[in-house]
């Protein structure tokens, strides 16, 4: 079996982001389909299963990947109650159907001119 690691988790700015693992925690944690190799690497993080309580989230509802849509989501629900849509998939695919795009504390909204992320407001 092939085995990978990764060395940095970062926003789509390059900036180091532990929102960012914990995402692809739970997205590899709860999908139901055949784990990849990023998959595996993220959840060879045993220690961060236990420090964000994973028991504790559920599973709201799951959409499978399929070659078309190249990309799968998961539903989420924290222990405080909220929900949140998380999705994987080709870059292109994932982009193409954001509206907005979460960066630190701050909302951007993609360009009219193009897929470039400008600030929300």
């Amino acid at each position: 079996m092939i085995t990978s690691s990764f060395e940095i988790h970062c926003d789509v700015f390059k900036n180091e982001s532990e929102a960012v693992l914990r995402d692809a925690y739970l997205i590899s944690h709860f999908q139901t389909g055949l784990k990849n190799v990023l998959d595996r690497a993220v959840l060879r993080y045993k220690e961060l299963h236990k420090e964000l309580g994973i028991d504790r989230y559920k599973m709201v509802d799951e959409i499978p990947f399929d070659f078309s849509r190249r990309m799968m989501s998961v539903a989420v629900e924290s222990p405080d109650g909220e929900r949140q849509l998380l999705t994987k998939g080709a870059p292109e695919a994932v982009f193409a159907n954001a509206r907005t795009l979460r960066a630190r504390v701050r909302f951007f909204r993609w360009s009219d001119s193009g897929r470039r992320p400008c600030p929300a407001g």
